[in-house]
């Protein structure tokens, strides 16, 4: 059903203070149907090394609950009538309610049921059967409810959002059988995102068991990997007919150009930073920088970025971290502080040393040169005199091809969730302002 004009209010609906709505739509105040409470003041020291987990603030992310090393627990023994208020079933739906995530809302996953709730977190409860759960769980993400949050924050001195602020909200109230239908729709689509989700972890980790298969025994089945000829050397067994030479042999690795902070401007030629090196990728935000294009002379075209181009972190949280410089970024200038690998020998093909790279062997010699730099980092130098696999080329070609097959599965199931993501975002906002009705749909018990 094509959305109506928001100018217009169509027949069969009215015009309210969430919008226009449909006629048998009510709009009622959260807390008539919902209360909201927050989590239990525990102590610092309330805390012990075993018990029951509590959920803090700091464990809501990206619409679940996770958990670090650094959890925390509270006796067993402990639990009383007061506290046992606010322990959390699995399906709970949780609020953030303070802090720079406040309005974020979080829903209690199977591994978590039977947790204890922290103060600064707020829990839904619904008592009223009129109002069904996951309505509300979904309206409580909309754009709508979440602006809300924003403009009570604005007006706290303490930049934080109560439950009984929160229960003062308005919220729409479509029929019963209507509010199942809609968190059926959306139900849907968030199955299949978290499906696409299950398929993209499962093939990172093939390729993870890939890549240690293939530079230990070569391109070959785990039952050919049994008759593979393995010799010992300083990076691990690798197979006889395989040489094993220093990176700088075959190519050259060079950090960015030193620009200073007032050769920028705010329009010209990209300049990739550290801080764009994201996923294996390059990432951008709103702070780029940009270097003027009369000023490239022959000294600064040397920095300048081709597609497939190999980069390196060489200092920072993400030293050793490998990115490949997609199409769009073609071009653009190389920053100090990223390595870039140009390779000048025909023995070494691209492909392959990228994902080796990537590998745990060559990771771990980043670190261990690391803790021996009194900077924290790791030169260009340093990188070049590390040990790499060297087979020959039609073995490297075909290791690069297999791995190169399993990172287009993983980009289509990442480009398949990206889009389940913006079409959940467009449902929630449709259905949840009337633009498009689910009321006759037939929805499968």
């Amino acid at each position: 059903m094509k959305p109506p004009n928001n100018d217009i209010i169509p027949q069969g609906y009215r015009m309210t203070e969430l919008g226009a709505l449909p006629e048998e739509w009510e709009v009622v105040r959260l807390g008539e149907y919902c209360k909201v409470f927050s989590g239990y003041a525990f102590k610092s020291d309330d805390f012990c090394n075993n018990g029951v987990l509590v959920v803090k603030i700091g464990n809501l992310q990206n619409g679940s609950i996770v958990f670090n090393t650094k959890e925390s627990f509270f006796p067993r023994e402990k639990i009383n009538d007061d506290i046992s208020k606010y322990i959390l079933n699995e399906g709970d739906i949780l609020i953030a309610l303070t802090g720079a995530t406040t309005g974020k809302i979080s829903l209690v996953p199977k591994s978590v049921n039977g947790a204890l709730l922290n103060q600064r977190v707020g829990k839904f409860s619904i008592y009223n059967d009129s109002l069904y759960k996951s309505f509300v769980m979904y309206y409580v993400m909309t754009d709508e409810f979440q602006n809300h949050i924003k403009k009570n924050i604005l007006q706290s001195a303490q930049g934080n959002i109560s439950p009984k602020q929160i229960e003062t909200f308005s919220i729409p109230l479509p029929p019963l059988p209507e509010q199942q239908k809609i968190a059926a729709v959306l139900s849907a689509v968030q199955e299949a995102k978290e499906k696409t989700e299950a398929v993209i972890a499962a093939t990172k980790a093939l390729k993870k068991s890939m890549m240690k298969h293939l530079f230990t025994y070569g391109p070959v089945s785990p039952e050919e990997a049994e008759n593979v000829q393995l010799k010992e050397t300083e990076i691990g067994p690798v197979p006889e007919d395989w040489e094993v030479v220093r990176l700088g042999e075959y190519c050259k690795v060079f950090s960015g150009y030193a620009f200073k902070s007032d050769d920028f401007c705010s329009n010209g030629v990209l300049v990739v930073k550290i801080g764009n090196l994201q996923n294996g990728s390059i990432v951008f935000n709103a702070k780029e920088s940009f270097f003027p294009r009369e000023k490239i002379n022959d000294d600064i075209s040397k920095f300048i970025l081709k597609e497939g181009d190999i980069l390196i972190a060489l200092t920072g949280a993400t030293t050793g971290k490998i990115s490949l410089v997609p199409k769009s970024v073609n071009g653009a200038l190389l920053n100090q502080r990223v390595g870039k690998f140009s390779i000048y020998n025909d023995s070494l093909y691209k492909s392959f040393v990228m994902y080796y790279f990537m590998t745990d062997e060559f990771q771990n010699n980043i670190k261990k040169n690391i803790l021996q730099s009194a900077q924290g980092n790791i030169s260009p130098k340093q990188i070049e005199t590390f040990p790499i696999p060297l087979p020959p080329l039609p073995i490297q070609q075909k290791i690069a091809s297999i791995l190169s097959a399993i990172d287009a599965k993983i980009e289509a199931e990442e480009n398949k969730k990206k889009a389940l993501e913006e079409l959940f975002k467009t449902l929630l906002d449709y259905l949840m302002s009337a633009k498009i009705r689910v009321n006759h749909l037939e929805v499968p018990s």
